[in-house]
C-alpha cells in the first residue's frame, strides 16, 4: 500500500461508533509502545488478511514527537488490554496534553476530557489535537523498567530496553513464536 496523507473521509473514523483510538509516543521512544503495536497487529489483525483492514493506524508529528494511533473495533478492546499488560503499558482513558515552560516541553500528563477545562487554565499547555470520547493513550505501567534506570547511566538502560523492544518486534514481524512471559519479565511488570 502507497503512503498519503489522510483526507476527509479518513478522519471519519474517530468519530464513528463502534471504534476505538490507542495513542501512543513512537518518537522518541516509549519503552512498550511499538511492540504493543506489532503485537496487536501481528495476532489479532494480521498482515495480508481480511482482518487487517479493521487495524488502521495514523502517525501523528504533534510537538516535535511523533505519536502512533491505531484504531481497532471496540470489541478488541479486551485484547488490547493483556497486549498492553504483556508490554508493560496501560491503556488510559485520557487525552495526551504536553505542559510547556518557555515553549519547552516538560511533561507529557494525560487528562481524562471532564479534567481538560479546569487543568486549561493553570498552566501552558498544547492538548492533542484529536479530541473525541474514544481516544485512549498508552503509558508505562508502575513497576515498569522506564520508571526504574540506573542512576549512574539512565541512557545506556533506555538504549537497552529500546534495542531488546526492537528484537522483540522483528521477532514477531517475522512470524517466530515469542514467549509473553519472557517479555512480561524484560519489562519487569508482572501482574
Amino acid at each position: 500500500m502507497e503512503f498519503r496523507e489522510p483526507n476527509y473521509e479518513d478522519m471519519k473514523i474517530y468519530y464513528k461508533e463502534g471504534w476505538v483510538h490507542l495513542c501512543g509516543i513512537l518518537y522518541p521512544p516509549r519503552p512498550g509502545v511499538r511492540l504493543f503495536y506489532t503485537i496487536l497487529e501481528y495476532k489479532y489483525f494480521p498482515p495480508a488478511t481480511e482482518k487487517n483492514e479493521d487495524f488502521i493506524i495514523l502517525e501523528l508529528d504533534w510537538q516535535k514527537m511523533i505519536w502512533l494511533i491505531s484504531s481497532i473495533p471496540k470489541e478488541y478492546m479486551p485484547q488490547a488490554k493483556v497486549v498492553a499488560n504483556v508490554v508493560g503499558l496501560e491503556i488510559k482513558h485520557t487525552i495526551p496534553i504536553i505542559l510547556l515552560s518557555d515553549e519547552l516541553v516538560i511533561a507529557v500528563a494525560s487528562l481524562g476530557l471532564s479534567k481538560i477545562d479546569t487543568f486549561m487554565k493553570e498552566v501552558k499547555k498544547e492538548v492533542f489535537p484529536l479530541k473525541t470520547p474514544t481516544i485512549y493513550t498508552l503509558e508505562n505501567a508502575k513497576g515498569h523498567k522506564a520508571y526504574n534506570l540506573k542512576a549512574d547511566n539512565p541512557m545506556a538502560d533506555m538504549r537497552e530496553l529500546i534495542k531488546k523492544e526492537g528484537e522483540l518486534c522483528k521477532c514477531v514481524e517475522n512470524g517466530e513464536t515469542v514467549d509473553l512471559d519472557e517479555i512480561k519479565t524484560h519489562w519487569k511488570h508482572i501482574k
